[in-house]
């Protein structure tokens, strides 16, 4: 249901359409509602300032809940009524008072200056904020301002009985600077016109920071500056300064066929010859002219048929507060925080007053606090109202200002395949509803979404305490925000996210990134990291000198092609393959246990400081020497594929595997080295291999080398055996009885026609017994 109320044409009309206060509401007559009014200096006369605004009408309504502009405001319990200001005393006065309510009901303030014909069809609505129209004076020299205040959902005991309406200019300035296009010429101006507009609209209030829109434009006004001996000398900038010069209009954006017409004439100045005389348009269709604006076109004239030009400077209407009352802004009126989560108000005194000071408090400390610089922090579900006063010297109020604050414990998920994935988790979803609470996430220590096609990860910030965070085959996924989880510990990421910030992730102590689309990477501020897994092409560089607590790196890529590693001096384990690194100085790496660095580009390799270096592996690299004579705690050496052609291991009697396949290697001494498990010698030179003292080997492979003999008598833990396409004669495996695993032909070799074999050997039986079919076997009989 609408209804709407005219409001009254005549300044001295109080009322319309009135009905009587106990109507409405029941109120308290010892407690007055006192107005305080005021707004901003402008720049004209006619445009209402401190020093002119006088007078406003108000509309008031009561309700039981708060009002948002979406239900009915009900009976006017202020109806129309009009305010002055007592020259003398500087207050608000009325014919009638109003007073509070008694039982802390919403009050809402509605309020217009000045009060004139140009405004009809004042109305409320169950579906918006009230609202009016209002049509702009055509003629220029009456136009007046028009300021628009609102205050909604006020109680005596927020406001302690007083209310402070804040009054903004609801219409546009407009004003003009002209200049000319060249020097040594004056140009007189004797007429401005704005062609094609609108001049009428419609005007809804809205909420206090807001205060109101306007729609519905309509009309196609013609305004006229008629000037009087107006000249410009040149291309210096000259305004139109004089009161009747600047113009009030209607707010509005892109109004068709929009014009600025000016009517001048050039003389040149030495001569004083006139050069033109005419007028000329210029199109200003793409218009965005907003309220409580201020717009000033400079038009610069041309010497020719050119076109007229300008530029537009946009402003604000000139913030000079009344300094007859004090005022705090906030920068938030109302806002929403997420629970344990915090905000920061700021609070501007205008007037200045460099002796003031703030006071902020709430009226409810158990759902949100604020400390004396103005950060509120959301404590539990529910709402609050925080207070600022600004204090002089003697500890009076000078102004004071709220805020609205709720806080909820919902969290919004914008993936509803990642609310659904938690949702349908029992140890996330606890009390088993449609959502998920924060404190909810806060119980939760690992989280997993790995496969689910997740494209958001918003809502995790609020998982405060997940330590583990494992997001494994999500495409869609591109970046992670994992700013607020301070606790996490471990994060494992096996997606192609492009973007990730850890900066704030200061506890992590293992991250683990594969198949990510990752460029760069900053983990200068995890230094308690322990652990760091790359496997992907994008990252060219990394820096890890901060990460003094590092004893695992692997990096399989091809991006980096050096690293320091002179910081990490806990390094334990060091992991390179498949990228084109050049250099590797690890002489500081005195921890080092395991150095991998096979597939790179290398050429050299210095492990002289690594004593505890127990495994070696530099496979397919260029490197042609490795001195292993301080590294006797060395128990793995793999260089196949190198050009490494001999290797002393004969410090080495902790070594249990060496692998030289595929080098130039003719001769091996590992006589000493007892403890050998594994023998890896395949596509060598070698011609003899003396293994009698090696009783602990378990594996050998010899396949294409030139050995021409072979005793393994004594290593009967031997489980594989590879020596095709050698030169020997004969075999003699009766003592291997533990053998699982046989390769050899006589494949190159005619002379191979023989195997001893224990008693009971059945070929037959084992699949992975490869013998060539024209070898004899022999049972050896001890």
């Amino acid at each position: 249901m609408k209804k709407t109320l005219l409001i009254a044409i005549l300044m001295t009309m109080t009322t319309f359409l009135s009905c009587t206060k106990n109507e409405i509401v029941n109120i308290n007559q010892t407690d007055e509602i006192i107005f305080n009014a005021y707004t901003n200096s402008p720049t004209k006369a006619e445009i209402i300032d401190t020093k002119n605004f006088s007078e406003f009408n108000i509309y008031s309504y009561i309700t039981a809940d708060k009002y948002l502009g979406a239900s009915d405001l009900g009976k006017a319990y202020i109806n129309n009524s009009h305010y002055i200001k007592d020259d003398a005393s500087k207050i608000w006065k009325h014919s009638d008072k109003y007073y509070w309510p008694i039982n802390n009901e919403k009050i809402h303030f509605f309020a217009v200056s000045p009060l004139s014909n140009l405004i009809s069809n004042y109305q409320t609505s169950i579906n918006s904020y009230p609202s009016f129209d209002y049509t702009v004076e055509e003629k220029i020299s009456t136009q007046k301002d028009l300021v628009i205040s609102s205050l909604l959902n006020q109680t005596k005991y927020e406001r302690d009985g007083n209310i402070n309406l804040k009054f903004k200019h609801a219409l546009s300035q407009i004003n003009f600077s002209i200049k000319g296009e060249a020097n040594n010429f004056k140009y007189k101006v004797t007429n401005i016109e704005l062609l094609n507009i609108k001049n009428k609209g419609k005007f809804t209030f809205n909420s206090t920071e807001e205060f109101g829109t306007w729609n519905e434009q309509s009309g196609t006004a013609i305004y006229t500056l008629n000037l009087d001996n107006f000249i410009v000398d040149g291309i210096e900038s000259k305004p139109l300064s004089k009161e009747n010069e600047t113009l009030i209009l209607m707010p509005q954006k892109k109004t068709t066929n929009a014009k600025i017409k000016i009517s001048y004439s050039i003389m040149q100045a030495l001569t004083n010859t006139e050069i033109f005389k005419g007028d000329k348009e210029v199109d200003i269709s793409s218009i965005i002219w907003d309220k409580n604006s201020n717009i000033r076109y400079t038009l610069t004239l041309p010497l020719d048929g050119n076109e007229i030009t300008f530029d537009t400077e946009v402003s604000d209407w000139e913030d000079k507060t009344n300094k007859e009352f004090s005022v705090i802004k906030l920068n938030k009126g109302s806002i929403t925080i997420m629970q344990t989560k915090t905000e920061t108000l700021t609070a501007n005194l205008s007037p200045k007053n460099t002796e003031s000071s703030f006071i902020w408090t709430s009226n409810n400390e158990s759902v949100a606090t604020v400390d004396a610089n103005g950060v509120i922090t959301a404590i539990a579900k529910g709402n609050a109202i925080i207070t600022v006063k600004a204090l002089n010297t003697k500890k009076e109020i000078l102004a004071k200002a709220e805020c609205n604050v709720g806080v909820n414990d919902i969290i919004n998920f914008k993936d509803k395949i990642f609310k659904s994935l938690l949702l349908n988790n029992p140890k996330v979803n606890i009390i088993s509803d449609d959502e998920i609470s924060i404190n909810e996430a806060k119980n939760i220590r690992e989280l997993d979404i790995s496969n689910k096609n997740i494209e958001s990860l918003e809502g995790i910030q609020y998982f405060e305490n997940l330590s583990t965070f494992t997001c494994s085959n999500n495409p869609l996924l591109k970046s992670i925000d994992l700013s607020n989880n301070l606790n996490l510990f471990n994060l494992y990421c096996f997606s192609g996210i492009s973007s990730v910030n850890l900066n704030n992730n200061t506890k992590l102590v293992e991250v683990i990134f594969y198949d990510t689309k990752l460029t760069s990477l900053d983990l200068s501020n995890n230094k308690n990291l322990i652990s760091f897994r790359y496997i992907g092409d994008g990252i060219t560089s990394l820096d890890i000198s901060n990460n003094k607590k590092l004893n695992t790196f692997f990096y399989d890529g091809k991006g980096i092609t050096s690293i320091d590693l002179s910081e990490n001096k806990e390094l334990t384990l060091l992991y390179f393959i498949n990228i084109n690194l050049k250099t590797l100085d690890i002489s500081n790496n005195e921890n080092l246990g395991e150095c991998i660095c096979r597939e790179t580009g290398l050429k050299t390799i210095d492990i002289s400081n690594n004593k505890l270096l127990y495994n070696i592996d530099c496979s397919s690299t260029d490197i042609s020497s490795l001195d292993i004579s301080n590294n006797t705690a060395l128990e793995s050496i793999n260089y196949i594929q190198t050009g490494i052609t001999s290797l002393d291991v004969s410090n080495c009697e902790n070594l249990t595997s060496l692998s030289c396949a595929f080098t130039g290697t003719s001769s091996i001494d590992v006589s000493k080295n007892t403890k050998l498990n594994t023998l890896i010698c395949f596509n060598t030179k070698i011609e003899s291999l003396d293994i009698k003292n090696n009783t602990e080997l378990t594996r050998l492979n010899c396949i294409n080398t030139e050995i021409t003999s072979l005793d393994i008598n004594k290593n009967t833990k031997l489980n594989s055996l590879k020596c095709s396409n050698t030169k020997i004669a004969s075999l003699d495996i009766s003592n291997n009885i533990l053998l699982t695993e046989l390769e050899c032909d006589s494949y190159k070799n005619e002379k191979f026609n023989t195997i001893y074999v224990w008693k009971g050997f059945d070929k037959q039986n084992d699949e992975h017994f490869k013998i060539a079919p024209t070898i004899n076997y022999v049972e050896k009989i001890n």
